[in-house]
């Protein structure tokens, strides 16, 4: 046990180095000096495939669908949640608000 001890309060004190930092390749600017996409780089959504771009747009779509499903889906049921939870149907309609206004407002935030 008394190994154990020592071992875990030894101090370390080595600086954390990325070795992508000294392997990263120099900004490319364009002809009038704005920082753009390189010739070729595989990170530019120009470049890339046809599927790879239908993929993440699918992806993207199916994101804002399950949204707005999500906050209009108790709309559907508000009596049901008001008569299980013993509360008015403005108190059961709070929920939807109270959602909305998160997914609303919170980008702000």
């Amino acid at each position: 046990m008394d190994r154990i001890e020592r071992v875990l309060s030894r101090p370390v004190a080595k600086p954390y180095r990325s070795k992508g930092i000294e392997a990263a390749e120099p900004p490319y600017l364009n002809a009038s000096g704005q920082l753009d996409f390189a010739p070729g780089d595989i990170e530019n959504p120009k470049n890339w495939s046809v599927a790879r771009r239908c993929y993440i747009t699918t992806v993207a779509v199916l994101l804002v669908v399950n949204a707005t499903f999500a906050s209009s889906s108790p709309s559907g049921c508000l009596e049901g949640i008001a008569r299980e939870l013993h509360v008015s149907l403005e108190a059961a309609g709070l929920v939807i608000t109270l959602f909305l206004l998160g997914y609303c407002a919170g980008p702000l935030v």
